[in-house]
């Protein structure tokens, strides 16, 4: 009786120490970790910038440069200047005198010299002479009954053969420097023609007249 009371004790100590065995296996299984495994990523061989060609766009920015910076034709200065200004054109004689006509800058005649001059340096005095003395000169009215003489340097006022009014400019010398080319119907277009002359001659160039 007591050995099967001992036996029966032992098989439930048995049981009981199975039974904890089991839970505690159990146990670990619930605690270990799940270690996912990974598949292993292919790593994508990295891509290698294209380059850039420049050479074709350094040429469209130099080719753009070039043609910014391209200077315009223009035509030459004194050319340009030549054609707006008035000039004493001046020339030789057959005789060896020198003789100058005055241009307007629409190259027009206004006016000629008073005389011939024996040297270059004489008849160049006498063009300074219009120029310093054309727009302030005196008139002197010689077609009045009563003309008001006037002292040199002054403009005389006069009329030809034909009856037409004419002008010419004395120097402080009494030398004629300058007469008019045509004669002018009415005193107002006479004394016009003075002023024009007045006008073109402050900025007139002084040049040869070029031979034939």
């Amino acid at each position: 009786m007591c050995f099967f009371r001992k036996k029966k004790k032992q098989q439930q100590t048995n049981a009981v120490e199975q039974k904890e065995v089991k839970v505690q296996a159990e146990s670990k299984e619930e605690k270990a970790p799940v270690v996912e495994e990974k598949a292993p990523v292919a790593e994508q061989p990295k891509a290698t910038p294209a380059k850039a060609e420049t050479a074709p766009e350094k040429e469209v920015v130099e080719a753009s440069a070039e043609k910014k910076t391209a200077p315009k034709k223009a035509e030459p200065k004194a050319a340009a200047d030549n054609a707006k200004k008035a000039r004493f054109v001046y020339r030789k004689t057959d005789k060896g005198n020198y003789v100058y006509k005055l241009y307007s800058s629409n190259h027009r005649v206004i006016a000629i010299g008073g005389e011939p001059y024996s040297s270059l340096a004489s008849m160049k005095t006498g063009i300074q002479s219009i120029i310093k003395n054309a727009a302030d000169a005196p008139v002197e009215d010689q077609t009045l009954k009563k003309v008001v003489e006037q002292k040199c340097p002054k403009w005389e006022v006069y009329l030809d053969a034909k009856g037409e009014y004419r002008f010419r400019l004395k120097a402080s010398n009494g030398n004629i420097v300058c007469i008019t080319n045509d004669g002018y119907l009415s005193k107002p277009a006479c004394k016009n023609g003075m002023q024009a002359i007045a006008k073109a001659a402050v900025n007139a160039e002084i040049v040869q007249e070029e031979e034939e």
